[in-house]
């Protein structure tokens, strides 16, 4: 509708009530997009945003708690092959039966931990705000999409690079006894050649809603 041609046929505030109608229907439809963007809350938004995030941070704090006991008792060499079975067993504790949570990212460690089309476009635009400037702690996604089982909430907090100990199994330059204990352990691995302040990957945290 042409609100400019039209008000000379009709009082000025028609074409503004239609903007508001059209503006009010689109938050209707749009429950959440990327973080920070406004919309309409969907029932128990604020209950699966809570759990996603305290899920993530439970998984970081656990991971790092117990690589970096690790690193310090059988070194990394040590460190590789106890997180082949601490990760995993750490992300099955913090999943819950409406909860799934996951490590991920562009290039992976573990195929299982690949990324999904969600994670990877989140991954991308991680990626590029961090080209951009962006402090690479402070990214965060969050969405609610429809899944098989009903609408669902998507939470992801990048993973960035850290100096150390990331560097040590991560890094560009890994020492070779433990690029071959990586190799052994993960014959097709990727998350190697990255510097501190990039992207390393994300927490991936879906939150089945009501």
């Amino acid at each position: 509708m042409d609100c400019n041609r039209s008000a000379a046929h009709t009082p000025a505030t028609t074409c503004t009530r239609l903007v508001l109608v059209a503006v009010a229907t689109y938050l209707a439809v749009v429950s959440v997009g990327h973080a920070n963007e406004p919309g309409v809350a969907h029932p128990g938004l604020a209950d699966a945003r809570r759990d996603a995030m305290a899920a993530a941070a439970e998984l970081n704090t656990q991971l790092r708690g117990q690589l970096q006991s690790t690193l310090k008792s059988g070194g990394a060499v040590g460190a590789v092959a106890a997180c082949s079975t601490i990760a995993p067993a750490v992300t099955a504790e913090v999943t819950k039966p409406t909860l799934t949570v996951k490590r991920t990212a562009l290039r992976v460690r573990n195929e299982n931990n690949a990324a999904d089309d969600f994670e990877l476009r989140v991954l991308s635009a991680f990626v590029a705000k961090t080209a951009a400037g962006a402090d690479p702690a402070s990214l965060v996604h969050e969405e609610v999409v429809a899944t098989p089982q009903g609408p669902a909430f998507r939470f992801m907090k990048a993973i960035p690079m850290a100096d150390q100990p990331c560097a040590t199994c991560h890094g560009k330059s890994i020492a070779p006894d433990v690029a071959a204990e990586v190799k052994r352990l993960y014959p097709r691995d990727e998350a190697v050649g990255f510097e501190a302040g990039q992207i390393r990957g994300a927490i991936s945290v879906i939150r089945q809603l009501p």
